[in-house]
């Protein structure tokens, strides 16, 4: 039988790809660093419009991340540019 992915897993994985606490992402989402320690264990079920909250708050960290990751790469003149 196939592993079904959970809420908790899911918010989970969204957490540390964005490099973040479970601190760090109860303060984006308002919420209590316990909720999201319940979600992640699932003890607590959350809402599917919160889990695309979370979704969000995750991918603008990841983008800013890799914003400032490639804004310390070295420009080379003429390399990967059309």
């Amino acid at each position: 039988m196939a592993h079904k992915t959970t809420a908790g897993e899911i918010v989970r994985s969204l957490r540390t790809l964005a490099d973040m606490t479970q601190e760090d992402l109860a303060e984006v989402a308002n919420t209590s660093p316990a909720y999201i320690s319940r979600v992640e264990n699932g003890i607590a079920r959350p809402t599917p419009q919160w889990i695309g909250n979370i979704a969000a708050a995750a991918a603008a960290r990841i983008k800013a991340t890799a914003a400032a990751a490639a804004a310390m790469l070295p420009i080379h003149c003429g390399v990967g540019r059309a």
